[in-house]
């Protein structure tokens, strides 16, 4: 139900703010834990949101970790959330789909840990304008609401 829903959120921020390996990966599995529970069970009461994923991208900058591994595990966890909300079969996939806060976390990962991060952070922005442009034309009013949420800001363009 909605509750445990939200103590699975709860918790989740709570591991995610260990700033140690322990937590991340903790953070990462009850996230996968959830999105099953929804995907394979059929629990629409576990839905994992953009939040969520978000905590958990968090929780990998602040684990202490190699920064290989921690780009790794950012870069996968995003490709994720593109890959379910690109083949999403229900109306919550867009409950998951990345938004500013996301892609923001990503390139801070790749300006914190990557050497070759100049072109990963331009290839980011390039998708996050892309995206505001092809949203702003969709006939879809939630897809034009998008706009908001993944248009690059001060904090994308300063990270």
């Amino acid at each position: 139900n909605n509750k445990n829903l939200q103590k699975a959120r709860s918790f989740l921020s709570i591991v995610s703010k260990w700033d140690n390996e322990k937590g991340a990966r903790l953070s990462e599995a009850l996230l996968e834990r959830i999105y099953d529970e929804y995907s394979r069970g059929g629990n629409h009461n576990a839905m994992v949101d953009t939040e969520m994923y978000n905590i958990c991208m968090n929780a990998w900058n602040r684990s202490g970790v190699d920064g290989g591994t921690i780009v790794r595990r950012v870069e996968g966890i995003v490709s994720r959330m593109e890959e379910r909300y690109d083949n999403g079969d229900d109306e919550y996939s867009y409950l998951a789909r990345p938004d500013r806060f996301s892609y923001n976390c990503l390139i801070n990962t790749y300006s914190k840990w990557d050497e070759d991060s100049a072109d990963k952070v331009e290839a980011v922005l390039e998708k996050m304008n892309r995206l505001a442009v092809e949203a702003a034309l969709s006939e879809a009013s939630l897809e034009r609401e998008y706009v908001v949420l993944i248009r690059p800001d001060s904090i994308t363009y300063n990270s």
